[in-house]
């Protein structure tokens, strides 16, 4: 398996990033290794998302999806103003 990053500028419920993970997990099969695994539950899925009431069912969602670290930036992504960014602290510059 390939290492990827998915990323949603504008990920709502974060739907599209669990569906990503979903995908890409059975994709793999059972030639998943551990490692693998751990790299696609914390190393993979980024988003933003500006509503305060949709960013905590974002975080929700993809937590029940089995994505063990979802990395949401909160804020505007048009003016670059952060809520809220620590989840997103380490985030590649550049996403497939």
């Amino acid at each position: 398996m390939q290492s990827r990053l998915a990323y949603d500028p504008g990920c709502g419920t974060g739907g599209f990033l669990a569906q990503a993970f979903e995908y890409m997990r059975d994709k793999a099969g059972d030639a998943i290794t551990p490692v693998q695994l751990e790299t696609l539950r914390r190393r993979t899925f980024y988003g933003r998302e500006k509503d305060n009431l949709v960013y905590p069912i974002a975080l929700a969602n993809l937590v029940l999806h089995g994505i063990d670290e979802p990395h949401i930036w909160h804020g505007n992504a048009l003016s670059d103003i952060a809520t809220y960014d620590g989840l997103f602290a380490g985030a590649p510059a550049f996403f497939d």
